[in-house]
């Protein structure tokens, strides 16, 4: 599903941003939906809904004893150290900003089954409202960051130098124009994160 899901990405940037109606980037087009109809017709080797279910109850019968409070203030406790282990680096890799946003979603997620599932507060003190919805727009900025870069993978150089002129040089064009995206996004978030955002992470 992550195959299908970045490969379509990549192909609503295209269609959205390159004007891939004038023809220029037909055959990249073409490629990427003919890979995710392929990825898409390989669905015999996904879960069914049995086989999900069977795995869950495996996974509850291993679970620690403890009690979910507990649990649950550990697991944030493990993401904050991801997010304050990168946060005390002067330079961030790509890597360590997706690193980032999975942990701060791993924390909303279990924020909201508490608030909107089991309709009652956490356990313990964390990020109140107003900092939760600062989470959530972080984290929604470094998913845009991540969008760009799933979709430069299927621009890399030694790709591109296979094509022939003029898709060569239109394909060049393209790079240039997300890479420069891509950096404007990574600056952006870059100076949210260390003047506004990061004081509220590390406990």
């Amino acid at each position: 599903m992550g195959k299908i899901r970045d490969r379509q990405l990549c192909l609503k940037r295209i269609k959205q941003n390159e004007r891939a109606d004038d023809g220029r980037f037909r055959n990249e087009v073409h490629s990427l939906e003919k890979k995710i109809k392929e990825l898409e017709e390989k669905r015999s080797g996904f879960l069914t809904k049995n086989e999900f279910e069977a795995i869950e109850e495996d996974i509850i019968k291993v679970l620690p004893i403890a009690s979910a409070d507990v649990l649950v203030s550990g697991f944030f406790q493990q993401k904050l150290n991801v997010i304050n282990k990168i946060a005390s680096k002067s330079e961030l890799s790509d890597q360590e900003l997706h690193n980032v946003r999975k942990a701060i979603k791993d924390i909303i997620y279990i924020t909201r089954i508490y608030r909107d599932d089991l309709n009652m507060p956490l356990p313990f003190p964390f990020w109140n409202e107003a900092e939760l919805e600062m989470a959530e727009s972080f984290s929604h900025k470094l998913g845009l960051f991540n969008d760009t870069c799933i979709s430069l993978s299927f621009l890399a150089s030694p790709e591109i130098n296979k094509t022939k002129m003029p898709a060569h040089e239109h394909l060049q064009v393209m790079r240039r124009r997300w890479l420069s995206e891509k950096r404007k996004l990574k600056k952006r978030i870059l100076e949210l994160y260390n003047s506004s955002y990061k004081k509220y992470y590390i406990r």
